[in-house]
């Protein structure tokens, strides 16, 4: 499934190593960068970045249509 990165601010998101906000930090993703997810669920989603499997807050994403830089 794929889902895209959204955050209130337009920041990064923390993709960590471990489903816990003390985990290690794997990568920051940007902003509307579509990711690849194992699994979604309330709290945690498993996704693929860089190369990378990791962590991220699921608060933090979105299923919907990426925005291109057009749409800003």
């Amino acid at each position: 499934m794929t889902v895209y990165v959204e955050t209130v601010n337009k920041g990064t998101v923390n993709m960590r190593a471990e489903p816990s906000k003390t985990a290690k930090i794997l990568a920051q993703i940007p902003y509307h960068t579509s990711l690849e997810a194992e699994y979604v669920n309330s709290e945690w989603s498993k996704v693929g970045y860089n190369g990378k499997i990791g962590y991220v807050m699921t608060e933090f994403l979105s299923s919907g249509k990426a925005i291109t830089k057009n749409d800003l």
